[in-house]
């Protein structure tokens, strides 16, 4: 059966919740009723405001019937097509960011397939970054991604291109995911996992806006480094980079988040960020800043101490190590219990060289040990 340019197929797959998040959002209420299987839907606000019955369920046998006669009332009201209405009622329940890439004719909204097909894999990451940076944040994503956010990554969906320019939209339902192994915590949490991604997206382009102005302003890149836990991280600089200027293409971007009317209650106004070709130098630098702070985890080093520090009365110590990292000599600070540095001192005394295992983090010029584990002294 065709109603219109839509079948009663794609009137059932809509839910009640995409359709009371809709009304809710555009100024709806529902009204006191009697009914078990509908609500009366209405405007207070608006003179001759029609009322709408909605299906409570969707087992019923008429709800197809039933959503069809209120996408009729819709369109006459809202003066909009009954697509675009689906459309929109599918997306409110959904957090949804919108890539917007400008055109070279505003009468043409495509873009060249291969900067369509690179901007897909640069949206993959800027999410990937997101959604990672709600578990643990890093300078730098870490390679084995958690499971929690693995399997956000794999529910989150594009939606379809927009009018306006080229938009790519991403589509991120505002539902718990229960991850199976997940901490109890996060599956039952009052605030869905999909919910907090989108929110630390805003809370990590706002930080890179404002680690960007700091760096701009100082020449000093430790802004991005304080932002860290704001979701700043190198794969973040990356993927905005990546949007906005490439060996053989320059353009900006805008991103614009919307937040789903779902329960919980959305978190405010829809924030949007532009970003320029003339960020893309700044961007790299900075990305290059928080590899190299990032620590390297469980790195093997091998090398000769150089220096003994301990405090007076004090059984623990730290011992300068000059080894190899990326590439070069450098002089490595290693704290150690006390057995561990009356062997680095033994060692320094014979002239013999150390190896362990260790996370290694640049400071400035210089580099810092630390989870030190298998200290031993050999040759």
């Amino acid at each position: 059966m065709k109603a219109g340019t839509y079948s009663a197929d794609e009137l059932r797959a809509v839910s009640v919740s995409e359709i009371t998040s809709y009304l809710a959002r555009h100024g709806w209420s529902a009204a006191a009723h009697d009914s078990e299987f509908a609500d009366i839907w209405h405007r207070e606000a608006l003179e001759n405001s029609p009322e709408v019955l909605v299906p409570t369920r969707a087992d019923l046998t008429d709800y197809a019937l039933r959503v069809g006669d209120l996408l009729r009332t819709l369109e006459t009201w809202e003066s909009r097509s009954p697509l675009d209405i689906l459309r929109d009622w599918a997306l409110a329940s959904a957090d949804v960011i919108r890539l917007r890439r400008p055109t070279q004719d505003s009468m043409d909204e495509s873009i060249v397939l291969h900067d369509g097909a690179a901007l897909i894999n640069q949206a993959m990451s800027l999410m990937t970054a997101a959604a990672c940076a709600v578990i643990a944040p890093h300078a730098v994503v870490p390679s084995r991604r958690p499971p929690q956010a693995l399997d956000y990554l794999r529910r989150v969906r594009m939606g379809q291109t927009e009018k306006g320019s080229y938009v790519l939209t991403i589509v991120s339902k505002v539902t718990p995911l229960l991850t199976p192994g997940a901490p109890g915590l996060l599956e039952f949490m009052d605030e869905p996992f999909p919910r907090r991604v989108t929110r630390m997206l805003v809370r990590s382009l706002e930080a890179l806006n404002w680690a960007s102005e700091q760096t701009q302003a100082t020449g000093d890149f430790s802004s991005f480094t304080d932002r860290i836990d704001d979701g700043v991280s190198a794969n973040l600089c990356d993927a905005i980079r990546g949007m906005v200027s490439r060996e053989d293409f320059e353009a900006e971007i805008g991103v614009l988040v919307t937040w789903s009317s779902a329960p919980p209650s959305p978190p405010g106004e829809s924030p949007a960020f532009q970003f320029k070709p003339s960020q893309a130098p700044l961007l790299l630098e900075a990305s290059e800043h928080l590899r190299r702070w990032e620590p390297q985890q469980g790195a093997l080093i091998t090398g000769v101490i150089v220096g003994l520090h301990r405090q007076e009365g004090q059984w623990d110590g730290r011992v300068t190590v000059a080894c190899v990292i990326e590439g070069s000599v450098r002089q490595l600070q290693v704290p150690l219990p006390g057995a561990d540095y009356q062997l680095a001192v033994d060692a320094h005394g014979d002239q013999k060289q150390v190896i362990f295992r260790a996370d290694i983090q640049r400071l400035g010029r210089s580099y810092r040990a630390s989870n030190i584990s298998e200290f031993k002294v050999i040759g």
